[in-house]
């Protein structure tokens, strides 16, 4: 059955003209397939927010062809609409394709569900074009991601996001291979970079569930040189990251410091680190070597 919620309420007094936000939520994937294929919303005008929870995609009959699979949202309110969340495990094809139409958004929350977003599609003419050209989204300033597979990187590069200010990563628990490797990576440098010819715009980056090798994550944080919080949790780190963070300057704005280290890192080198910039420890749980 499709939901549909309008400001947090099952039912709502007063026109649509007057309604900001929607929350739209399938259960099952007949009910989205049965959506008539013209946008079933009626006009509303004053809308810029809306959630949408699409089914999973590993629980539909696979004799339907997954590219039928759109989202019944008229193109003149996907551009109007300030603020995005979508909840899936789709491929990287279906979601990215949505939101090359969502230039206007300025808050942006991906839940991956720990799905499909990671599968490879170096057959499919229009990844390959997204992956050679990119989608940017020139007005988004904070990002949420959940559940991203450690695997999805190489499609999450894809976007571009030049004015991105606040930006949190929530890998998946559940992924076995939580490895950030030398590509993946580089995969995440370029998107935390959102637009390679100018210089970074993030303030404050938040980082979950990963595991990063030796100078991966230097790798990471290398260009980002507007960041004044970093916020480390649950993450497995370069024994010397801080004493190569101050060796080649890097982060120069940051101010404020939130670490839960799971293993890795050099308390020496750490606490000279934050000591000679002046970094304010607004959570401390480290398991560093001696």
């Amino acid at each position: 059955m499709l939901k549909v919620k309008v400001d947090g309420a099952e039912n709502r007094q007063g026109p649509l003209e007057t309604i900001t936000t929607l929350l739209l939520s399938a259960e099952g994937w007949r009910d989205w397939v049965q959506t008539p294929s013209k946008p079933f919303l009626p006009p509303m005008p004053a809308l810029t927010s809306i959630v949408v929870r699409l089914p999973r995609v590993r629980g539909i009959n696979h004799r339907i062809d997954l590219a039928t699979l759109q989202l019944a949202i008229p193109a003149d309110m996907r551009s109007r609409l300030l603020n995005l969340g979508l909840a899936f495990d789709w491929s990287a094809r279906h979601i990215l394709k949505f939101l090359q139409q969502c230039t206007n958004v300025e808050v942006l929350g991906l839940n991956f569900g720990d799905g499909a977003f990671g599968e490879q599609s170096d057959e499919d003419p229009l990844m390959l074009q997204f992956t050679q050209q990119g989608i940017t989204l020139p007005k988004i300033r904070r990002v949420v991601l959940f559940d991203l597979p450690h695997n999805g990187l190489h499609n999450l590069r894809i976007l571009r996001l030049p004015t991105q200010e606040e930006t949190f990563v929530l890998f998946s628990e559940k992924t076995k291979d939580g490895v950030i490797n030398k590509a993946r990576a580089s995969y995440l440098a370029d998107f935390l970079r959102g637009d390679r010819t100018a210089q970074s715009t993030i303030r404050s980056l938040s980082i979950e569930n990963a595991t990063f090798p030796e100078n991966t994550l230097l790798e990471v944080l290398r260009d980002l040189s507007s960041l004044q919080h970093l916020s480390l949790r649950n993450v497995a780190i370069d024994d010397n990251l801080f004493h190569k963070l101050k060796a080649a300057s890097l982060l120069p704005e940051l101010r404020t410091l939130d670490i839960e280290v799971s293993e890795g890192g050099d308390w020496d080198g750490f606490m000279t680190f934050i000591e000679e910039r002046g970094i304010a420890l607004t959570r401390y749980y480290p398991f560093f070597k001696d």
